[in-house]
């Protein structure tokens, strides 16, 4: 076995690993990055460090599921919810710095705003107290899901089985596409279609072995590009929603106001340019998986057994 581990750190399938073995390898490993004591306090870091792994498990669940492995979509749905309670501590950063990156050269009156924008992100002694205790029995939940998900029964898979669930992946893309492309402003649609796009972004990287580095690097890239692109629509969102949705004192009104515009055009702007990056995108799917497609069905089948 040679288990492979990406440039960002996070682990995937091994050039010549058997590929059941390797995924539960992998997942378990990704598990593991998500729950390391990286920090007493779940920082802007420590907490992108765990999503990002929690996302690429999730992915390779996902695989899982189509493979019929039992217990595969009730641990992707516990890490689901792991990684909800997670958001709101992203958030709270993102709304910060979205802020400051959206007016190169603010007047007076937006500085005024970002400082109340970032006091009011800010958390005081008891309740940094309360989320170094919230985290620690966190992190102990996370353990007790990464155990359980180590018993799953994979059985044996071939390329086959590897092809057909990355084609599932890629119709769920292309569904999600569909949906956020008759509601362009919907916010939640494109968040829909970031999701897909993320999960099928980690499985490509995770089967880079499978696919060649190559294929696997310039899909990733893609699907990273329409993902971020998508990202900062939802990012400048979740600072609109902060913005409107509170009472904010008279002194920072006028400086938020050029804020919210500012921000609602580069949602805007974000949303257009994801829309306009699918086409490319959604060729270089068809035919990379038309090729793997090709190359499994030249060899000859063999029967995986799964999960039973």
């Amino acid at each position: 076995m040679n288990p492979g581990r990406e440039r960002d750190g996070l682990p995937h399938l091994g050039p010549n690993e058997e590929i059941g073995s390797g995924l539960r390898r992998t997942l378990d490993a990704c598990l593991q990055h998500a729950a390391q004591k990286r920090a007493q306090l779940p920082g802007e870091k420590t907490v992108h460090e765990t999503r990002r792994a929690l996302k690429r498990a999730r992915a390779i669940l996902r695989l899982a599921e189509k493979f019929d492995v039992r217990g595969a979509k009730a641990g992707r749905r516990q890490l689901s919810q792991l990684g909800r309670e997670l958001s709101p501590l992203r958030d709270e950063t993102v709304v910060a710095k979205t802020a400051d990156a959206l007016i190169r050269f603010p007047d007076a009156e937006t500085r005024v705003a970002l400082a109340g924008l970032r006091t009011r992100t800010k958390s005081n002694p008891a309740q940094r107290a309360a989320a170094r205790r919230w985290w620690q029995a966190w992190r102990r939940r996370l353990e007790s899901q990464r155990r359980k998900l180590a018993r799953l029964t994979w059985g044996e898979l071939a390329e086959y089985d590897l092809q057909h669930a990355l084609h599932h992946q890629a119709k769920r893309l292309k569904r999600r596409a569909r949906a956020a492309r008759k509601s362009p402003r919907d916010v939640h649609a494109a968040h829909e279609w970031r999701k897909a796009a993320i999960a099928l972004r980690e499985q490509v990287r995770v089967l880079r072995a499978v696919l060649g580095q190559e294929t696997a690097d310039a899909l990733s890239a893609r699907l990273h590009r329409l993902s971020h692109r998508l990202g900062q629509a939802i990012d400048q969102h979740l600072l609109i929603e902060h913005i409107g949705g509170r009472s904010w004192p008279v002194n920072l009104r006028g400086g938020l106001r050029q804020l919210e515009r500012a921000s609602q055009h580069e949602r805007r702007r974000a949303l257009k340019r994801a829309h306009q990056s699918w086409p490319k995108l959604r060729r270089q799917l068809r035919r990379e998986l038309g090729k793997l497609r090709s190359s499994v069905a030249r060899r000859p089948r063999v029967s995986s057994g799964h999960g039973n």
